[in-house]
């Protein structure tokens, strides 16, 4: 994996890690509830070999308490961007994770315009939660009722992410900002009203687990079979995946389906995106390929073609905004494969779950009579943010 070319958003989106056990807080008097964030999945987890899911979900997604109870949110795989909010809308909208870039004309692969990282995302990941609440027991971060957009898990080193709820009695969520539809309901409730415990959660937790897998297995299975539109090979227009979200968007799954097509000179491939994670396409499948990132320091083709791992400098219409724009590609919908080995870049799309006015959600490639064959050597492309995800093409003339 390109992890030295990832911002801490890709890597946190990239990399797997082996996290201690939860453990539970003591600095209150009242009740703690382990949630986990995320869950363990390892025979689905490997990334390797083109796949690898994601539980876009919090296991239990409802929870009860009284004041004064902590909430430990366990991470069971990082990627998660987490809080606590009266109103999740109005929080998503205070935090957003991607912009467009409307000023420096359209991005080359997508036609439209340019997506970057907005400022308010830049900050959040890079900064520490104010006073490093919630990285340990002892220094549990409140919530009072109100959004805190400096009041984010996690920034620690640790697994865990410790709340203690002092807000009134009322409705009130916990969400991710990296993943649109990750989010949970808490309600606080009087004193005299029961609250929820560990081992409902735990059961709660676990047959949502058990219904969010099923779900994807029968998603995956589905989409790795060829779909077209179109009559006789040759005027074909196949749908192929970047990415794959299921069980109403609780698993997000890193992976091309379908893994591999056979095409006839004159069919195209449509290539999809779907509500959550940011992909690429990008031919052939290489480890020379084009850089993720680029500053706002011009129109977005002066950047294409930088060498991988190519410093970024900070720089953007306004300094004190640095704005980061994603790989903006080099292919506009609709080009033509021409030979193996010829590189081909959607660039970096988004999915239509971040409600970002302007992007698109697909791109395409076609073939004619000047595509190559293709016998034992195929047409590779991946991702490269996620550069396990991968799939091929073949070529065939009838």
């Amino acid at each position: 994996m390109h992890l030295k070319r990832l911002s801490v958003y890709f890597v946190l989106l990239a990399t797997p890690l082996a996290f201690q056990a939860p453990f539970l807080a003591s600095a209150s008097s009242g009740t703690t509830l382990v949630i986990s964030v995320d869950h363990l999945d390892t025979p689905n987890q490997q990334f390797v070999d083109g796949r690898a899911w994601a539980y876009t979900d919090f296991f239990s997604r409802k929870v009860s308490v009284h004041q004064g109870d902590i909430l430990d949110f366990n991470f069971a795989l990082p990627g998660h961007l987490i809080s606590v909010a009266p109103d999740e809308a109005a929080a998503r909208a205070a935090l957003p994770l991607f912009g467009t870039d409307a000023d420096d004309g359209t991005a080359p692969g997508s036609g439209a315009a340019p997506i970057d990282l907005a400022p308010t995302a830049l900050a959040a990941f890079a900064a520490p939660p104010a006073g490093g609440c919630g990285t340990a027991p002892a220094s549990v971060c409140h919530f009072n009722g109100t959004f805190d957009p400096t009041m984010l898990g996690p920034q620690g080193s640790g697994p865990d992410w410790f709340v203690q709820i002092d807000a009134s009695p009322g409705t009130y969520h916990y969400l991710c900002f990296v993943h649109p539809g990750m989010t949970g309901t808490l309600e606080v409730v009087a004193g005299a009203q029961p609250s929820t415990t560990q081992a409902q959660v735990n059961a709660s937790g676990h047959a949502q687990f058990i219904s969010d897998r099923a779900q994807a297995t029968d998603a995956e299975a589905a989409a790795n079979v060829p779909s077209f539109t179109g009559g006789a090979p040759g005027t074909r227009t196949y749908t192929s995946y970047v990415g794959l979200n299921a069980a109403k968007n609780h698993v997000a799954m890193f992976e091309m389906l379908p893994a591999h097509l056979n095409l006839v000179q004159g069919d195209s491939v449509r290539f999809v995106w779907q509500f959550v994670e940011a992909h690429s396409v990008t031919l052939p499948r290489t480890n020379d390929s084009p850089q993720l990132f680029f500053p706002d320091c011009g129109p977005p083709d002066q950047f294409f073609g930088q060498p991988p791992g190519s410093p970024i400098p900070i720089c953007g219409d306004d300094p004190s905004q640095p704005e980061i724009v994603l790989d903006v590609g080099s292919s506009p919908p609709g080009t033509a494969l021409t030979a193996v080995g010829t590189q081909l870049d959607s660039g970096i799309l988004i999915g239509a779950g971040y409600n970002v006015p302007g992007t698109v959600q697909s791109w395409s490639v076609s073939t004619n009579g000047s595509t190559a064959p293709t016998a034992s050597n195929p047409y590779t492309y991946h991702c490269v943010i996620h550069d396990w995800m991968n799939a091929s093409i073949d070529v065939s003339t009838h």
